[in-house]
């Protein structure tokens, strides 16, 4: 499939489950080819505490256009946890669908963020030989990268996305009302993949970023609807960015998965704006801007407080060439501000001063702001 393979997928709506919204259900018959789909739904706990009347809502919505639904919705504590525990959570759901009888064209629908819509895209790849998956995003990361992930990966013991099946989600709806209900850290990290995907794909959309200011997003406030809606189609048109992948998927192994997959990046992204201006491809001055603008949301702060996972410097950098065998894939670096290409090795001993000088900046600089950072997802 092309990069664009998501643009008659993706559906950005307001209130997704008011009676009189058709999006939803207009998807699920597209999807199911039935005027009366049949539907499996999992969803974050998280989102369904802090959402008012969710339950009621979607109990009439569900009532009002004639959508069944097989079983009471799962309801699941995420976070990495739930792709680290020794396939227990894959296991349940997989139990409670087969029990509920799904068929080929029954839909599972998975509400809230990355790691559940991992855990669910490895069950709708895995029963009756694939069941039809929608998606309904209610993280930042998600509503801009991770929904259009075409893999869906588990956890095993210390090696992030060891296990990992194709699965193309049939439909994804993107409701922002959702991220009224994240904590503040939670969207930074949120805004911190928007630049990311900005960097490696589009100068001009992190310049619109930059002109907004850090200072518009540093007080937990939630980007408007505009800025979100033009990272989704940059997403949705140039495909996912995986500048400095091996390194959060190195740094969220280290701390044990304590450190969320969000802050991991935006670290990440950090040191890759180091490196690159060590190595030449972009200037420090616009390195030093980019990570000013990380900084001045928040989205380091969490370096602080995993300084004794960020501190193993040489351990890091060396993880890239076992990250490269593993994977077989390229090293995604910057070659300009928007603009990657891919690399066959990295210049470690750089990698190793890129890591240390984000290390110790910003292990003086959150110093008299931790307030801000919440309790890790995975504790």
């Amino acid at each position: 499939m092309k990069k664009s393979q998501f643009a008659d997928r993706v559906e950005i709506t307001n209130d997704v489950f008011d009676r009189d919204n058709p999006v939803f259900a207009e998807a699920l018959k597209r999807v199911s080819g039935s005027d009366s789909p049949r539907i499996f739904l999992l969803a974050d706990n998280s989102v369904v505490s802090k959402t008012e009347s969710l339950g009621l809502k979607i109990g009439t919505y569900i009532k009002t256009h004639s959508i069944n639904l097989l079983s009471p919705p799962i309801v699941i504590s995420c976070g990495e946890k739930i792709k680290t525990d020794d396939f227990s959570t894959f296991r349940t759901i997989c139990a409670n669908v087969v029990a509920a009888g799904m068929c080929k064209n029954d839909i599972l629908v998975a509400l809230g963020g990355g790691s559940l819509f991992d855990v669910a895209g490895m069950v709708a790849s895995q029963v009756s030989g694939g069941i039809k998956f929608v998606k309904i995003p209610t993280t930042l990361s998600a509503m801009v990268d991770g929904a259009y992930a075409t893999s869906a990966c588990l956890n095993v013991a210390d090696v992030k996305d060891a296990l990992s099946v194709a699965v193309v989600p049939d439909s994804i709806i993107v409701d922002t009302r959702f991220l009224s209900t994240l904590l503040g850290g939670v969207c930074r990290a949120g805004i911190a993949q928007m630049l990311r995907l900005g960097i490696s794909h589009d100068k001009a959309f992190v310049n619109r970023l930059l002109s907004l200011g850090s200072a518009t997003f540093a007080k937990n406030q939630i980007p408007t609807d505009e800025i979100i809606r033009q990272a989704i189609e940059l997403r949705v048109k140039k495909g996912a960015s995986a500048l400095g992948e091996w390194c959060s998927s190195t740094l969220e192994s280290l701390s044990a998965y304590k450190l969320p997959n969000g802050y991991a990046a935006a670290i990440s992204t950090a040191v890759h704006l180091k490196y690159a201006a060590a190595t030449g491809a972009i200037s420090r001055d616009d390195a030093e801007e980019l990570i000013g603008f990380l900084r001045g949301i928040g989205a380091l702060e969490s370096v602080m407080h995993s300084r004794h996972v960020i501190s193993q410097v040489k351990k890091i950098a060396s993880c890239a060439g076992v990250w490269k065998s593993r994977t077989a894939k390229p090293f995604e670096l910057l070659s300009a501000v928007g603009k990657v290409e891919d690399a066959q090795e990295i210049d470690v001993a750089k990698m190793e001063q890129a890591i240390a000088d984000i290390t110790a900046c910003e292990n003086g600089s959150a110093a008299g702001d931790l307030c801000h950072f919440p309790v890790p997802l995975c504790q």
